[in-house]
Parts: structure tokens; C-alpha cells; sequence
């Protein structure tokens, strides 16, 4: 604009100087001016100017025309690129069921590619998913509902698709579809964990409610007593590592989960933990080993009380998970810059459809449920967070009743 401004005051400039010489030439030297001479000399120079002046306003009016039209395009791109990338589905479509418009998360959501869908009626599409078909369902007087349906691998899928009219002179309609499962899941999943978490406070709770006025009891043998109280003793235990878990669980999402930072003989703390478990591994014929690749392991910089719940409920699950006359395998290796610990097992695997939530608050696998109703869902949460607030990693390989290997790695100390 302000090229515009100063090319405009120049050639006016321009032209008025011309002008004014013009005229004062033929002032000073009125006879020598004849008609033609007037207009050879003022008039076409004046309209050879005024085409000029023309000429380069056209010029710079189509500039700024084709600037503009340059940023347009440019505008377009990019809502393009905002749509595309969305994490809601986009779908525009007329009254006739036609559809417009299908950006790439739709294409994703409904498993069709947009060349299959895009500028056909709802009737001249084939094979179309109960998604698809719930986009054109009425929604009555509300502007959004819900779908759910099982995918192949029987997994529950949960949209949210919101009705919105764009123009209802066209019969214009767009419909956004949001990915609500994972949502939905843990829903479901804190429901169910505040109903077996109560169940599990309550029963140590009662078991101690009825077990301690016995102890006031002179009738009662001495013999009965201790059993009272080592069942007391135990029922305490499982309140206190309950509510020590979620304490943990809370500190971590407030971000008030402290940790210690020095030099830690990991190898250490895991030799402690297999032996602790000698007796419970003894009860059931499980044959459990610690294997080291290299004689001297390096020092990792960590906080050590950390570490060792990491390390204690990998070797618990696995115990937990593991069948009479079973096998696991403790591992510390050195793996490139950090050191590697993994606990593998013969155990009963993880289904594949629940992997994904393996390490999710509040999730355990309903097998694992089946198998243990006492499990908190809380364990792999808070190895997870511990691992990854040290700079590490945390994953795990499984195989549905062949077993699973659970493993954290951490740098080592420099």
C-alpha cells in the first residue's frame, strides 16, 4: 500500500510540472506557438502522461489483485491443513444424503476412503458401517448422540457425532465425529475400581471389626488369639498398601510425587527383591533366576525406594500371573547408554485388545481379574510414571497364554 501511495505522488508531480513548463513556455514565447505546435507540445505529452499514469496504476491494481489472490489460496491451504489434521472427523452433506466434504479422520473413523464416498448419496454407497449409517439417523430434537459398536478385534468403539446445520436453505448439514472410547473406558474403569476398591477396604475392615472384640474374650485359648491377631496384622497390611498406592496415584497427577537423587546399586536392589520372594516362588514349584549379561554392573543416578517398587511389582505380577511349576527370568543387562532390567514369565500373557491400557490408571485385564480379584489396577500406572520422572523407559512384550516380559531401562550414571 504505501508503494502504491508514493509511485501515485510522483507521477502527479510529474505531470504538474510538465504542465506548468509547458505553459510557461508558451507564455514566454507566445508567437512561436502555433495550433499544432499546442498540441504537439501540451496536449499529446499530457495524454501520452495520463496513459502512463493509467498504465501503472493498472499495473499495480492487478499486483495487488494477484497478492491477494495468492494470499487467499495461501489461506485456503492452510485451513486445508487444519482440517485435515484435526482429531474430529468432518463431514458435510446435503439434503439428499450427498456427501461434500470428508476430511482424513472421517476417513480413518468410518474405515472408507474419501474416492469411495465423496459427491454419492447415502443410497449409492455400498457396504456402508453401522458409523456411516448413524450419521443419517434423526437426532430428534438434540444435536449430538452417541454410537457404540465392536471393531474385529471385539474392542468397544464409542463415537460422539454432533449435528450442525450450515445452511438450511441448502439442506447443508456438517456432522463432527469425536473418538469418545478411551473416555468412555476409563469411565467404566474408575466405576468398576471404586466399586472394587471399597469392596476391598471393606472386607479387611470387617475381618478386623469381628476379629478384635475375640481378643477381649477370657474364653477365648491364647492359640485362637495369635491366629485373631496375625489376621489383624494382615488386614492392616492390605489397608495400608492400599491407601499408600493411591496417595502415591494423587502425588503424582498434583505433580507433589518427590524423588531423591543419587548413586544406586541397582543390581543390588534386585538381588533383594528375588530373594524376599524365595518362599512365595518355593510354595508353587516356580523356578525363578537372576540373570546379569556383564560381572560388573554400572551405578544409575535414582531414587533407590523409587526403584525398588518398580522392581518389586514387575517380579509380584509375574509371580501373580504364572501358573504352578512355572518359569521367569530376571534379567540386568547393559544396553547401549543404559542399563536394561526385565522380568519375563511363562505366564497367562496379556490379550491383545488390552495392551494398549496395559499401563493406564485403574485397568486391569479381565483375565488378570479372573485370576486375581485382589489386583488394585494401580501398579503399572505408577511404574510407568516413576520410570519416565528417571528418564527412562518402560514397555513390555506379550503373548496370550504364553506368557509376557516386562522390562525398564534407565541411563546410566556418567
Amino acid at each position: 500500500m504505501k508503494s502504491i501511495k508514493e509511485n501515485t505522488f510522483l507521477i502527479i508531480a510529474a505531470i504538474f510540472a510538465f504542465v506548468v513548463i509547458n505553459i510557461a513556455l508558451f507564455y514566454v514565447y507566445p508567437g512561436n506557438f502555433t495550433n499544432i505546435a499546442y498540441i504537439t507540445f501540451l496536449v499529446i505529452p499530457l495524454f501520452v502522461a495520463i496513459v502512463l499514469v493509467f498504465t501503472r496504476f493498472s499495473v499495480l491494481f492487478t499486483s495487488r489483485i494477484s497478492e491477494q489472490e495468492d494470499e487467499k489460496k495461501l489461506l485456503r491451504e492452510r485451513q486445508k491443513e487444519i482440517v485435515e489434521n484435526m482429531v474430529e472427523g468432518l463431514i458435510v452433506h446435503n439434503k439428499l444424503g450427498k456427501i461434500l466434504s470428508v476430511n482424513s479422520t472421517a476417513e480413518r473413523f468410518l474405515g472408507i476412503s474419501a474416492s469411495e464416498i465423496l459427491y454419492k448419496t447415502k443410497a449409492e454407497i455400498k457396504n456402508k458401517p453401522s458409523l456411516f449409517n448413524a450419521l443419517f439417523e434423526s437426532f430428534g430434537s438434540v444435536s449430538e448422540k452417541e454410537h457404540s459398536f465392536k471393531d474385529k478385534y471385539g474392542k468397544e468403539l464409542t463415537f460422539k457425532i454432533i449435528n450442525v446445520e450450515l445452511s438450511k436453505a441448502r439442506g447443508e448439514k456438517l456432522k463432527i465425529i469425536r473418538d469418545i472410547s478411551r473416555e468412555k473406558h476409563l469411565n467404566k474403569m474408575k466405576s468398576e475400581y471404586l466399586t472394587i476398591m471399597s469392596h476391598k477396604f471393606l472386607t479387611p475392615l470387617n475381618g478386623i471389626k469381628w476379629t478384635a472384640p475375640s481378643l477381649l474374650d477370657e474364653a477365648v485359648k491364647d492359640v485362637d488369639k495369635e491366629r485373631f491377631v496375625k489376621n489383624i496384622i494382615k488386614s492392616t497390611d492390605t489397608l495400608i498398601e492400599l491407601t499408600s498406592r493411591l496417595l502415591r496415584v494423587t502425588e503424582m497427577e498434583e505433580g507433589s510425587f518427590t524423588y531423591k537423587s543419587e548413586s544406586i546399586d541397582l543390581e543390588k536392589i534386585i538381588e533383594n527383591a528375588v530373594k524376599d520372594r524365595r518362599d512365595d516362588v518355593a510354595k508353587r514349584n516356580i523356578t525363578m533366576t537372576f540373570n546379569k549379561t556383564i560381572t560388573l554392573i554400572p551405578k544409575v543416578v535414582a531414587d533407590a525406594d523409587r526403584i525398588k517398587v518398580v522392581v518389586d511389582n514387575f517380579i509380584d505380577n509375574a509371580i501373580k500371573y504364572t501358573k504352578n511349576k512355572g518359569k521367569i527370568d530376571v534379567t540386568l543387562e547393559v544396553e547401549g547408554k543404559n542399563i536394561k532390567y526385565s522380568v519375563k514369565d511363562n505366564g497367562i500373557g496379556i490379550a491383545a485388545k488390552a495392551q494398549a491400557d496395559i499401563f493406564s490408571k485403574f485397568f486391569r485385564d479381565d483375565r488378570a481379574i479372573a485370576m486375581h480379584t485382589e489386583g488394585s489396577g494401580l501398579g503399572l500406572f505408577i511404574t510407568k510414571n516413576i520410570i519416565e520422572e528417571h528418564g527412562g523407559k518402560v514397555g513390555f512384550i506379550s503373548t496370550e497364554n504364553k506368557g509376557s516380559t516386562f522390562f525398564f531401562t534407565l541411563p546410566i550414571k556418567k
